[in-house]
């Protein structure tokens, strides 16, 4: 009935005297449990709007690494596709290289000789053709 009547909290100095609070109300302890509660829930809000950021940012860097593994595919499928052809070339000129060798060696040195003053011609007459043109 005491504290109904008259607010507040006995003071640790007993005598019947009664403690308040920073604005000089009677001390209420639901007022503080109030509070904090109050203070609590602030936190919890706060703490859920870093989480939603959190996540959005996840989900963004989710999206960002799908995008990477699909440009990653893309680029190791076309550089499949150049070696494919890389090989593909190299063949080809491996074959030339020895059809060469092959018609190089059936020649004798006569027939060499015969055939580099027959390209030496070939060449002198392409050059007065492209400089009369």
């Amino acid at each position: 009935y005491q504290r109904r009547v008259h607010g507040g909290r006995p003071s640790a100095s007993g005598a019947g005297a009664f403690d308040f609070d920073a604005h000089n109300r009677p001390y209420e302890p639901d007022d503080t449990v109030d509070a904090e509660l109050e203070q609590q829930q602030q936190m919890l809000a706060q703490q859920d709007d870093v989480i939603d950021e959190v996540a959005a940012s996840v989900k963004r860097l989710g999206h960002v690494g799908l995008a990477i593994r699909d440009e990653l595919n893309d680029q190791e499928r076309l550089l499949d596709e150049l070696d494919d052809s890389a090989s593909g070339l190299q063949q080809k000129l491996a074959n030339v290289q020895r059809k060469m060798d092959r018609v190089i060696a059936d020649m004798s040195q006569k027939g060499k000789a015969c055939l580099v003053v027959s390209l030496v011609v070939v060449l002198i007459i392409l050059l007065i053709i492209l400089i009369e043109t």
